[in-house]
């Protein structure tokens, strides 16, 4: 898969650069898993939405009457602090993506940090039409703006761990 070729090349570049130890940069799998990567992606066209990941984080996805749901299956080897990587040589069969047909309002795409900053699913999955009902209010901009200091908040509170969240929003009509 051209991902995992084009995250290959570009830890190897900085190996290259930046060698860990003495003497040459490792070239062997474990040099690779110091730059384990987990990676969501969301795209929307014509009614469609595409969502692809390898690892853990959430895609949380929202209709236009704000209705949640999940697109793509949790990862049955994502379990406590073990999770799928680009790293690993199977990475290619590891990815999970789904094509869900229907127009989609919003996606929001975070780090793990962001779900385990909730007491369970029910309550984190509670953001999902709160960002929606605030972008409609108020507009990106505004949300922006606001976001480095709610995230560091939420972490503050939670779970103490980085959080990073993207957001695919489709204006109202």
């Amino acid at each position: 898969m051209a991902i995992q070729a084009a995250w290959l090349h570009s830890v190897a570049s900085h190996l290259a650069e930046h060698p860990v130890g003495e003497g040459a940069p490792p070239m062997d799998f474990e040099a690779y898993q110091l730059y384990g990567t987990t990676l969501l992606a969301a795209g929307i066209c014509r009614g469609r939405l595409l969502c692809l990941q390898i690892g853990d984080g959430d895609i949380l996805a929202l209709r236009p009457d704000g209705s949640l749901f999940r697109p793509l299956p949790d990862s049955p080897d994502c379990v406590d602090n073990l999770t799928d990587s680009l790293c690993q040589d199977d990475a290619v069969d590891r990815f999970r993506v789904a094509l869900v047909e229907g127009e989609v309002a919003l996606v929001l795409l975070t780090t793990d940090g962001y779900g385990n900053s909730y007491e369970d699913d029910a309550a984190f999955e509670e953001i999902g039409p709160d960002y929606l009902a605030l972008l409609n209010r108020v507009g990106p901009d505004r949300v922006t703006a606001g976001l480095p200091g709610w995230l560091a908040e939420i972490t503050r509170t939670g779970s103490g761990d980085d959080i990073t969240l993207g957001l695919l929003w489709t204006p109202p009509r």
